[in-house]
């Protein structure tokens, strides 16, 4: 199946405007995935501006680099987390930068890839690791960790209520037979509730759990913050309330402290047409933040 067919970016418009794309700046799309985002940027950037794109996927990169051969005099592309932004910056003897998008959705090939283990829509064993080097995997997670380390993950990455009553019940059913796939964990998870949201946050809880990706989120900003130029954008797009509140508060913390001006007093949604097109585009929330 052709990737570009089933991974349409968020807020593409919404992107494009609020970057101010200068034509020969320099850009950081920090979670390339695809390239789609980054495909805007570089359409708008002369023979002197540069991308540097980042994807924690090795897959998602090897597919962006396809995907924006024809541009690559413009952009360079690294598989790495991006929380190490500024090694790769300094590697590339550039100090600051014009802009950086980070969209932090899960995309929809990691999603339909049966050897990723993020789908719960479809029965395949439970990993979710975002870089398949790391070794902590979903199943690993589930079978072998305490009751508390347990009912923490589900009450920290899930809000879910009273967690130690889900955990009992995974707990309980370990001791038959290992938990191995998304369908035998789902089918824990209904004895405690049916809610599809329910299924749906302790998916997330895991995945958040085993990528890190919360505190690598907090210090991504951090980081950001100090890379860009003045009058230079950050722009993230969250998928969820827990990424959301902390992009909203460290926001809000840096305009505090008069190192940002928030730009999106409210977080920009996709309008109804680009929901119709792309459901998963729904739960999509864009936060601007510029560089004082």
């Amino acid at each position: 199946m052709d990737p570009q067919a089933i991974h349409i970016p968020v807020l593409l418009d919404e992107v494009e405007y609020f970057l101010n794309i200068r034509p020969d700046g320099i850009y950081v799309d920090a979670t390339i995935g695809l390239g789609g985002h980054s495909k805007i940027i570089l359409e708008k950037l002369s023979s002197n501006g540069l991308i540097i794109g980042l994807d924690f996927d090795k897959y998602a990169v090897e597919i962006a680099i396809k995907n924006l051969e024809k541009y690559k005099g413009k952009i360079k592309i690294y598989n790495d987390n991006f929380i190490n932004l500024e090694k790769i910056l300094e590697e590339n003897n550039i100090k600051n930068v014009d802009g950086i998008i980070a969209d932090l959705g899960i995309s929809s090939l990691q999603i339909i890839d049966s050897n990723r283990g993020f789908s719960y829509n479809n029965d395949v064993i439970l990993d979710m690791r975002m870089n398949t080097e790391y070794s902590l995997t979903a199943r690993d997670i589930l079978n072998n960790f305490s009751f508390n380390d347990l009912k923490k993950i589900f009450r920290e990455y899930a809000e879910i209520r009273n967690p130690g009553s889900l955990v009992s019940k995974i707990i309980e059913e370990r001791q038959k037979k290992s938990i191995n796939t998304s369908f035998e964990f789902i089918k824990i998870i209904k004895k405690f509730s049916h809610s599809f949201s329910v299924i749906r946050k302790c998916f997330q809880a895991l995945r958040i759990y085993i990528n890190n990706e919360l505190d690598n989120l907090e210090k991504f900003i951090d980081i950001s913050v100090k890379l860009l130029k003045p009058g230079a954008r950050l722009l993230i797009i969250s998928f969820h309330s827990l990424e959301d509140r902390i992009v909203k508060h460290k926001f809000m913390e840096f305009q505090k402290n008069t190192v940002l001006k928030i730009i999106t007093k409210k977080p920009i949604i996709p309008d109804e047409n680009e929901i119709r097109n792309n459901p998963k585009s729904k739960s999509a929330k864009l936060r601007v933040a510029e560089k004082i």
